[in-house]
């Protein structure tokens, strides 16, 4: 999952959300849904502050991205988290 962040498709994400992406994702690794979430929450205020909104079209590469190499337990819980993210986000 190293390497998500080389991904040709990234190109037309704005730095600032790829920023606030790789921040998200070393600071929730290792994480289970119960820690990760308040990390999720800052995340997404700091979107919002910062006037970011991610397309339905981001959310989706950043998924397919995050799920390349995870196991399906690791799968599951990137589809539930982002899940909230999009709910989250719509607001």
């Amino acid at each position: 999952m190293s390497d998500w962040k080389k991904d040709p498709r990234l190109q037309h994400i704005s730095p600032e959300k790829l920023a606030l992406l790789e921040k998200l994702s070393e600071n929730m690794r290792g994480k289970n849904p119960t820690q990760a979430m308040p990390l999720l929450l800052a995340a997404l205020t700091s979107a919002r502050e910062k006037g970011l909104k991610f397309s339905d079209s981001d959310t989706a590469l950043i998924i397919e991205l995050l799920e390349q190499n995870a196991s399906p337990e690791e799968k599951e819980k990137i589809k539930r988290m982002l899940h909230l993210f999009q709910q989250m986000n719509k607001h």
